[in-house]
């Protein structure tokens, strides 16, 4: 028999990526098991919702609007607000990919066409995702921060 170790932190996840002005992102906020193929690209989208958010706030500090600690603190609850769904969900989806892999998919069992389904609903997720909405939900977010 052969096995492998899956680190993931699918039993511990972190509740929020950011608290005042120290936030995770990446695999540090949501490390999940290899079966999707896609930890690596959410975590790209993570570094564009910082990047995005991080220039909104530098922004609002050069403009003196807000001080380097609000603005700091607003965008990175922002970030964590608006990618903890998502990247959450795909360490959850990873580890039941792997169900319907092994075969034992409650749902699928060892039916083909419904293994079939099922992972190509959950690729679609992942490759369909709306960046625009994404970024969208960022600046609307950080503009709404108090």
């Amino acid at each position: 028999m052969d096995k492998w170790a899956v680190f993931d932190m699918y039993e511990f996840p972190a509740p929020e990526y950011a608290r005042g002005r120290v936030c995770i992102a990446g695999d540090a906020a949501h490390a999940s098991a290899p079966h999707h193929g896609a930890g690596a690209g959410i975590g790209v989208e993570d570094a564009l919702a910082l990047c995005v958010v991080l220039e909104s706030a530098a922004g609002e500090i050069r403009a003196g609007r807000r001080g380097k600690g609000d603005a700091l603190g607003a965008a990175l609850k922002v970030f964590s607000e608006v990618r903890h769904e998502r990247s959450q969900w795909l360490v959850r989806s990873s580890r039941e990919v792997c169900e319907t892999y092994e075969w034992i998919n409650p749902e699928c069992g060892q039916d083909m066409a419904k293994g079939f389904e099922d992972v190509k609903a959950r690729s679609h997720k992942i490759w369909y995702f709306d960046i625009e909405e994404m970024l969208r939900q960022l600046e609307t977010g950080f503009d709404n921060a108090a």
